[in-house]
């Protein structure tokens, strides 16, 4: 949410991009009375009438920017939600407010809905908005300010033409757009709108036939998910609008050796977090399968249960244990079994994986678990070479005292994934639980993928057999259980090599 203090306005149609100043956002603005002396006011008194004081015209100026914000940003959000009339309807709604020279970044907005929405009018809406955004251009001035506001049109200009199908021009304009936004003294919005001129330059680039190119763009926009996490849900509107799939790469050479940090909790530190049946054995039976059917030596398993899995051990084990023996095209597993945290938007926090030093209380639940997104930003960070295969059977079961406003049961893969090197598996959507099974003792995931794998050691691609593994999932959990789990997973990796027939 932006700060009324200082928020940065998309610009609109004439009005460049501008700093808003806070008495806008609080109160109405007021005549200074004691900063006119009395003969002063005497002396203005004679030559017009008393009225009342008018609004600066700098005021006026802003109110139309500042409703375009708003409503830009309920349109990202929507967009980002894949609630695509949502999103429309805020951005006609904002049409009727602002008028004709409302911010052209609207139009630009309205333009990428109706394509999603494959609306008949979406080239005529991609006409639209490339004029507002073309007039919108040729009014910027040389100023730093208007350098900045140039770029940004440049980015929405290029996306427009993107939409439009004009690759080698879109990829022109995103070029510009993202040199203009790298330099800017506006450090992170602007940082995160030059990622988003490089996450729609890869797709150009990838239409064009330039796939490297496409590539590097791609992990080069994706490094700032940390920071934005609507490029993960960016990337799935991009691949529906240029018909990519989540194609896997070539196949890779065989890897050297293969490393695996295997963590299971079925007791906490703190006993009023429930206790969880069989994650300890899922974690064992993991790395029992991995050394004795898939070619993992003894010492190359890091095997952590229960206080052996304080929040520190699993930080220092990944950023220190793995690297120190990992080398580049490795494979790494890291499997995690475990109660996990859900989303709370009040205080930012995202899924976390309940560790065994976790405390149970309104906040310190945040506080004191593993966040995913730290966890993940370890393994990008330390581990950049390396064939990454993550698994987490964790998800948010009730039963730890969230506050009120704390959502989304379990963590959603495509927000992780950011590297080619990397393959994450979830034991279930956002919105679902993970259940254990009644015919066996293990979490019904994590026994579907070791069976899965059993059966297939020669596998080319996971992808190929991951859709077995979701279907047992789920007629199992529907049968005995009658609710929904469906795994999830998300990367471009094959993770080949992973098991090895010996």
């Amino acid at each position: 949410m932006p700060n009324c203090s200082s928020t940065t306005v998309p610009p609109a149609c004439g009005a460049p991009t501008t700093t808003a100043p806070s008495s806008l956002c609080r109160q109405p603005w007021k005549t200074n009375r004691c900063s006119v002396s009395q003969k002063t006011r005497k002396r203005r008194d004679k030559i017009r009438p008393a009225q009342a004081p008018r609004r600066p015209p700098k005021a006026l100026s802003l109110a139309a920017p500042l409703v375009d914000l708003v409503y830009y940003y309920l349109a990202e959000i929507s967009l980002a939600r894949r609630d695509f009339a949502g999103a429309k309807a805020i951005l006609e709604e904002a049409r009727k407010k602002t008028g004709p020279t409302g911010s052209a970044h609207l139009e630009r907005s309205l333009a990428l809905t109706y394509v999603l929405l494959k609306e008949r009018r979406a080239q005529e809406q991609i006409k639209n908005a490339r004029q507002a955004l073309t007039r919108c251009l040729s009014k910027t001035d040389s100023t730093d300010q208007g350098a900045i506001t140039r770029a940004l049109l440049l980015e929405s200009l290029g996306i427009v033409e993107a939409l439009a199908g004009n690759y080698a021009l879109a990829a022109d304009k995103l070029t510009e757009a993202h040199a203009g936004l790298s330099v800017s003294p506006l450090k992170m919005g602007n940082k995160l709108e030059a990622g988003q001129a490089l996450l729609w330059r890869s797709y150009c680039r990838y239409k064009s036939g330039n796939q490297e190119g496409a590539d590097k763009d791609r992990q080069a926009a994706l490094e700032h998910i940390d920071e934005a996490n609507h490029f993960a849900y960016l990337t799935r509107n991009l691949d529906q609008i240029f018909a990519v799939q989540n194609r896997p790469l070539p196949t890779e050479n065989a890897p050297r050796n293969r490393f695996a940090v295997v963590i299971g909790l079925s007791n906490f530190r703190d006993e009023k977090i429930p206790r969880l049946r069989y994650s300890g054995k899922d974690a064992g039976d993991v790395a029992n399968f991995l050394q004795a059917e898939a070619g993992f030596a003894e010492s190359n398993i890091k095997l952590l249960l229960d206080d052996a899995a304080t929040r520190r051990t699993i930080l220092d084990t990944i950023s220190d244990w793995l690297p120190a023996r990992a080398g580049a095209g490795d494979i790494v597993f890291i499997f995690i079994s475990s109660h996990g945290t859900p989303t709370y938007g009040e205080i930012g926090a995202l899924n976390s994986v309940v560790t065994y030093d976790t405390n149970l209380g309104d906040l310190e639940l945040f506080s004191t678990s593993l966040p995913m997104q730290k966890l993940l930003r370890e393994v990008r960070a330390k581990l950049k070479k390396q064939r990454t295969f993550i698994v987490l059977d964790t998800c948010y079961a009730g039963g730890l005292g969230a506050p009120d406003g704390a959502t989304s049961a379990n963590i959603d893969p495509d927000l992780i994934v950011n590297s080619n090197l990397q393959l994450l598996l979830s034991s279930s959507e956002t919105n679902e639980r993970s259940w254990e099974s009644k015919r066996y003792p293990n979490s019904v995931f994590t026994r579907q993928l070791i069976e899965a794998l059993r059966g297939n050691l020669r596998y080319q691609d996971f992808h190929d057999i991951f859709a077995s593994v979701r279907k047992n999932v789920q007629d199992e959990v529907a049968s005995d259980r009658n609710s929904k789990q469906t795994p999830a997973m998300a990367g471009k990796w094959t993770g080949q090599g992973l098991a090895r027939d010996k």
